[in-house]
């Protein structure tokens, strides 16, 4: 039993909700959780934190229970930002997740929340998960983007080197 539930809104892109779903299992593990916290993946370009604050996260603490929000549709930030790619995307959605990760960490020892070194913490986090758990987004004439393994689909969570995709011919192979 997991103390990071996830609840992902109807909505959310298929390729975050594979790629949450392979993220919580490497991260729960890095993080010591003394509580159960869900969090609510939504399809909207932001949330509202409760102290009022917009963002991609928030990390929420009531008097009977914490959790984290996690906006999940990019599109405003895909526009804004041309330049980035599908791995971008990507690593936005866990970057937040992870940000909101380490908020808790400063909640749960009692420090000030703040945001030194939160950034490039969870940027590490996020590409060390990919470098550890993930085959790369290739370019190919016929189909696009797609995942290396499984030519045509987006980039899909590996672990050991076994492809996770459902369709995938190599699926579970290393």
């Amino acid at each position: 039993m997991t103390n990071l539930p996830l609840r992902i809104r109807r909505g959310v892109a298929r390729c975050h909700r594979v790629d949450l779903l392979a993220f919580r299992d490497w991260v729960e593990p890095q993080v010591e959780l003394r509580h159960k916290i869900p969090i609510h993946v939504v399809p909207a370009p932001t949330v509202v934190a409760p102290d009022g604050q917009v963002g991609l996260g928030a990390f929420a603490v009531h008097s009977d229970r914490i959790e984290i929000w996690v906006a999940a549709d990019l599109t405003d930030v895909e526009r804004d930002h041309p330049d980035l790619g599908a791995d971008d995307m990507r690593a936005i959605v866990l970057e937040s997740l992870m940000h909101e990760l380490m908020h808790y960490e400063q909640w749960r020892d009692g420090r000030a929340m703040n945001h030194r070194g939160v950034e490039q913490r969870a940027q590490s986090a996020v590409q060390k998960f990919f470098n550890e758990c993930c085959s790369p987004i290739v370019e190919t004439e016929t189909t696009g983007s797609g995942c290396a393994r499984c030519a045509g689909r987006r980039s899909v969570p590996r672990r050991g080197g076994r492809c996770f995709a459902a369709r995938c011919k190599r699926r579970g192979e290393g």
